[in-house]
């Protein structure tokens, strides 16, 4: 089972909290800021701290069971190793174009429509740009560069996803939101290299969702590449 887009959508409140101050950066946040942000992007930055009263949806905290078939700290334990750990793991299924991609709730903080980002020339062509997101440093991602196919047109009529991991927090771009699941572990393919080749650079699972196989989509591995380019 799962719920309804429009369900989960009436279901939540558009309230932000209020912005708050500017934390330290972490170790990650300055390596980001050293790599692509320059002395005008900072300022740029520092001016456009983004409180999109546009609309945070964040997710719900316990979506029903699906059907069957159907500053780091210096030892963190992987999401990877943590979502194989958990006997039951929820996710939230999202469109790029017509495909249906999963991201695990663990990793996500919440969902915001588009919000215009600072460009930084110098970053790779998957990086959108970089916002200041209640004083933190968050890069968004094209999710279609890393997953699928680079796009010539890109629309900001869109929403991402924000994520955090190895103290970065970024922003994935997506198309729109489908649905929410929560999967038991045995309904899920962990380490799919061997399955599915090359193409399982960022998908570090895979579930059957009525005939249909989803990709899990490996926010480590995402914001590992962030912090290695």
């Amino acid at each position: 089972m799962s719920i309804k887009p429009e369900e989960y959508l009436q279901a939540q409140s558009f309230a932000l909290p209020a912005s708050g101050p500017a934390t330290e950066l972490s170790s990650a946040e300055q390596s980001f800021i050293s790599k692509y942000v320059g002395g005008d992007v900072a300022l740029a930055l520092e001016t456009q701290r983004h409180d999109p009263a546009a609309q945070t949806l964040p997710l719900p905290a316990e979506p029903p069971i699906a059907e069957d078939g159907g500053g780091q700290p210096p030892l963190e334990p992987s999401l990877l190793e943590r979502l194989k750990e958990a006997p039951t793991v929820q996710m939230v299924a999202f469109y790029l174009d017509s495909q249906v991609y999963l991201i695990p709730t663990m990793a996500v903080s919440e969902v915001l429509r588009y919000v215009p980002p600072v460009l930084l020339p110098m970053a790779p062509d998957y990086v959108a740009g970089v916002i200041n997101l209640r004083g933190k440093v968050t890069p968004l991602l094209y999710l279609e560069d890393l997953l699928t196919t680079p796009r010539t047109v890109r629309s900001e009529n869109r929403f991402i996803i924000i994520c955090s991991y190895k103290g970065l927090q970024v922003g994935l771009i997506f198309d729109k939101v489908h649905t929410m699941y929560t999967f038991r572990q045995e309904q899920i393919m962990w380490d799919v290299e061997a399955r599915i080749g090359a193409s399982a650079e960022y998908i570090c699972g895979l579930v059957d969702v009525d005939e249909n196989i989803l990709g899990v989509v490996s926010v480590d591995m995402i914001i590992d590449k962030v912090l290695q380019d």
